[in-house]
């Protein structure tokens, strides 16, 4: 069975509820969301490179694309970070995004220079999430917006 097939089989059991509760859609998406974010920095460096976003830059990100609603009034950056996560991993199995797309997205907030310096690294990491958070609820509807 192809990896398509699979995803689609993955998908049919994860409704738009489960996107913030499914732990396993989270830590799918922490996979997902870390590759993106590798791929993105080794676009900019020129060379392999690896990392991680941050569940501070994700919540962030989650927040700053209109979608803080999702998650309870009194969630930290952890669990707003698995709801970004799990947008992310939802948009991938649903073919709405793929991976060298979404590292592209990502990597086009950032500079070489951002990379040396972690702050300036986090404000472009988060942007380009942002970026890819807002083409993901695009793609889902406008019903997962909440623009106060």
């Amino acid at each position: 069975m192809t990896l398509t097939a699979n995803r689609e089989k993955i998908s049919s059991n994860i409704t738009r509820r489960s996107l913030t509760k499914d732990k396993g859609l989270a830590r799918l998406g922490d996979s997902l969301t870390n590759l993106v974010f590798s791929i993105a920095m080794s676009l900019v460096l020129k060379r392999p490179e690896g990392g991680r976003a941050s569940d501070k830059v994700l919540s962030q990100a989650l927040a700053e694309a209109g979608l803080r609603h999702l998650a309870p009034k009194r969630a930290g950056s952890d669990q707003l970070g698995d709801i970004a996560e799990s947008l992310i991993a939802f948009a991938w199995l649903n073919h709405m995004i793929e991976i060298e797309d979404a590292a592209s997205m990502v990597a086009s907030e950032f500079n070489e220079t951002d990379l040396q310096d972690r702050r300036r690294e986090d404000q472009s990491a988060i942007r380009g999430f942002k970026k890819l958070l807002e083409r993901i609820t695009k793609d889902l509807g406008a019903g997962l917006v909440n623009r106060e």
